[in-house]
């Protein structure tokens, strides 16, 4: 029998007090990633390296992960939370001091690997900790906890690496992510046995959810637009943000590493702001809708850049691109609608490895592009793919058009046979 959680543990709507500690701990997880994003011009200038490089250094940590993410999921329910947090902590840790002191630049690529292996285990334990937290009254609001998450530290850690790389230097900012380490480790050893404690377990004569749906040429070429367009995406979103634009406004308009972390804040924070009414108008209208105008506002939003050449301009633009990120959530909500329910954890799956592959190619590509061809053809280079990405959404709206006629086809049919 599973014993409901005290009221005293439940605050915010429901949401219980471990959730929130687990959301917390993601928070001081993923400083690692985000807190060095205005400081890659400042390593460029110390290693002395040209743009693909300085992408190779963003995309490091998100290689370890694209690696990592499946192993943990696996190791997690051979060894449990409780050893994984030991090992991801001490990972992270090891791996943000070594790249505080690595003399060279190639020491510095493998202490970032290491810390994307270390976060890896952390974000991957937290998640399922919230899946394991949540209750049916408040399952959607525990889970959005993660995206909150990880959302807020992408809005606040480049801002605090720029104010630290100013006043210190961009090793300080390793120094921290360890010392944050130290810290996530310590709650999550407190929550999570708590949170496998509390799972609830299904019967062991739980009804089966039968046999798999079939899934038409139709309907598979909606689900293939959705994963084409999510690599699109994280690649525009994350090799713009984290290498690109950092890199762009040094060079280009001379501007501080503070400078820079304030613009990325800007449309970090705003794009954490219209995610939420994204979400609604995409429930509300159409979840396809919506993910066709995004590809679109959003190249748009890049192609701002174009114009930015002072600090003003170049807030201003950020302010533009961060005003069209509204559309991710629609994406998943797009997903599990389209694929049969007895597909859902295994799309979902693949919809992660997509977005882990596009954040670990786009820094790269998109920094190699830069160094060949120079801002301008960079810019117009992403603005291109996102409105193919644009036409394959609108394809694929089209396709789940059609799968929803043949299913109501069907159902009329069925209905009148009866």
């Amino acid at each position: 029998m599973t014993v409901p959680a005290p009221a005293s543990t439940r605050l915010l709507f429901g949401i219980p007090l471990p959730a929130l500690l687990v959301a917390l701990g993601i928070v001081l997880t993923v400083c690692g990633m985000n807190v060095i994003t205005p400081l890659i011009p400042a390593i460029q200038e110390e290693q002395g390296i040209d743009y693909v490089t300085a992408g190779i250094l963003v995309s490091a940590f998100g290689l370890a992960r694209l690696a990592a993410t499946l192993p943990v999921g696996f190791l997690e329910a051979r060894i449990g939370r409780r050893r994984l947090a030991i090992l991801g902590t001490a990972i992270l840790v090891v791996g943000s001091v070594a790249a505080a002191v690595a003399p060279t630049f190639q020491g510095i690529i493998v202490s970032r690997v290491v810390m994307g292996f270390g976060s890896c285990v952390l974000i991957v334990i937290s998640l399922t900790a919230l899946a394991d937290l949540a209750r049916d009254g408040a399952r959607a609001r525990v889970m959005m906890l993660f995206t909150f998450s990880n959302n807020l530290g992408i809005a606040a850690y480049p801002m605090i690496g720029g104010f630290m790389g100013q006043a210190f230097g961009w090793r300080s900012t390793m120094l921290l992510s360890g010392a944050l380490a130290i810290l996530a480790g310590l709650i999550f050893l407190k929550v999570l046995p708590e949170a496998s404690e509390r799972t609830p377990r299904k019967s062991s004569g739980a009804a089966s959810t039968g046999p798999e749906e079939a899934v038409s040429p139709m309907r598979m070429a909606a689900i293939i637009a959705i994963y084409f367009g999510v690599v699109i995406y994280v690649t525009n979103r994350l090799g713009f943000r984290n290498a690109v634009m950092p890199l762009l406004a040094n060079d280009s308009m001379g501007l501080t590493p503070l400078q820079i972390a304030t613009g990325i804040t800007v449309s970090s924070v705003l794009a954490l702001t219209v995610s939420v009414g994204g979400a609604i108008v995409a429930d509300r209208w159409s979840r396809r809708g919506v993910i066709v105008v995004g590809f679109l506002a959003f190249g748009l939003g890049e192609l701002a850049f174009l114009g930015a050449s002072s600090y003003t301009t170049f807030l201003l633009a950020c302010f533009l691109l961060g005003l069209s990120d509204f559309f991710s959530a629609s994406q998943t909500a797009a997903l599990t609608e389209t694929v049969p329910p007895s597909w859902r954890g295994r799309s979902l799956g693949i919809y992660r490895f997509f977005v882990d592959l596009g954040a670990t190619l786009g820094p790269t590509v998109l920094a190699t592009i830069l160094q060949l061809s120079g801002p301008t053809w960079t810019i117009l280079t992403m603005v291109m793919l996102m409105a193919i990405a644009a036409a394959g959404a609108l394809l694929g709206a089209l396709a789940d058009r059609q799968v929803r006629l043949q299913r109501a086809g069907l159902k009329q049919a069925d209905a009148v046979s009866r």
